[in-house]
């Protein structure tokens, strides 16, 4: 690994060599990323600069980073409940019947779908958080909503709002697991109509 970073390194350094050649002021050289950052105390002879990605948001940009650098995660994706209702054992779910109650349970619809970044890959694995309780995404996940099994929930009403991820009971990495994917993917996909909100 060290002789291919090398390799790299010294290709980077002949191409910005190159390149200074041809133009006056170069005013921004790099080549590290997040990765490099935490991995490299010394990445090349040219650089003036590093570029920060996931870090910037809390997040680890691979398993087990935070070993070498701790960051915590600075953004929660929720929504709140916009529909309840209880439906009868037999009964089915979304799309596809792909789910069937095998008992009475209430279920309710939460705005959020796959035209959002809710990918449709977590069927039959992914969870919610609903007053600090994980709970299940029954169903398929449609283009703008989603249904989640609140049976077990206390004091759930139109309005309650629901956790795609909070950072403790579920992280972006678990979601990341659940869709064959990395963190990275799930937080770059979470489309513009999602709304952002700072918190200070």
């Amino acid at each position: 690994m060290k002789n291919i970073l090398g390799k790299q390194l010294n290709t980077f350094e002949e191409a910005v060599t190159i390149c200074k050649e041809q133009f006056d002021t170069i005013k921004y050289i790099h080549s590290s990323a997040s990765n490099g950052i935490i991995n490299y105390n010394k990445n090349d002879n040219v650089s003036n600069l590093v570029r920060p990605g996931i870090l910037l948001y809390g997040y680890e940009p691979f398993e087990n980073s935070n070993e070498k650098l701790k960051v915590e995660p600075i953004c929660k994706l929720k929504t709140k409940i916009t529909f309840l209702k209880e439906i009868e054992k037999g009964e089915s779910v979304s799309y596809s019947r792909r789910f069937i109650a095998d008992e009475k349970i209430k279920i309710a619809t939460i705005p959020i779908g796959y035209a959002d970044g809710l990918r449709r890959e977590i069927f039959g694995k992914g969870q919610v958080v609903v007053n600090g309780k994980i709970v299940p995404i029954v169903g398929n996940v449609c283009m703008d909503s989603c249904m989640i099994n609140v049976t077990n929930v206390e004091n759930v009403e139109i309005g309650t709002e629901v956790y795609i991820w909070d950072n403790e009971n579920i992280k972006l990495e678990d979601i990341a697991k659940q869709c064959n994917t990395i963190n990275y993917e799930i937080l770059s996909t979470i489309l513009d109509r999602v709304e952002r909100k700072m918190v200070y």
